[in-house]
């Protein structure tokens, strides 16, 4: 009883400074409408990947993995702009060459899964 009396004043406080401060409504908006954004996003990768590209379930992990990369290559010139290009370039490099060590890991599960063949 005494936690749940805790978590109820807590959420009561919370409320006054939210309420108090227009900072905090801001980000509080801010970071609703990037929420917003990002489920219509998820929503139409898997429109786009299942029904105009007829992926297979499997489709859609590697198409937001080519997403994934693509964001990177696009945004290494950008950052090139503000001088930062080089970290974020090197980072880029070790995230890509993951996701290619991932990609080979589950491409190699599913072969396996398909033939039925166990780890010997």
């Amino acid at each position: 009883m005494n936690r749940d009396s805790g978590i109820i004043k807590s959420g009561i406080e919370g409320y006054k400074i939210f309420t108090r401060y227009s900072s905090a409504k801001t980000v509080f908006i801010i970071m609703s409408m990037f929420a917003v954004l990002g489920r219509f996003y998820e929503t139409y990768k898997v429109a786009v990947s299942d029904i105009l590209l007829n992926l297979n379930p499997e489709g859609i992990i590697y198409f937001s993995y080519a997403l994934a990369l693509g964001g990177l290559l696009i945004a290494t010139p950008l950052y090139n702009l503000i001088g930062i290009g080089n970290s974020f370039t090197s980072i880029a490099v070790i995230l890509i060459i993951l996701c290619i060590f991932n990609l080979k890991r589950s491409f190699n599960r599913a072969v396996d899964e398909v033939l039925d063949i166990s780890e010997i």
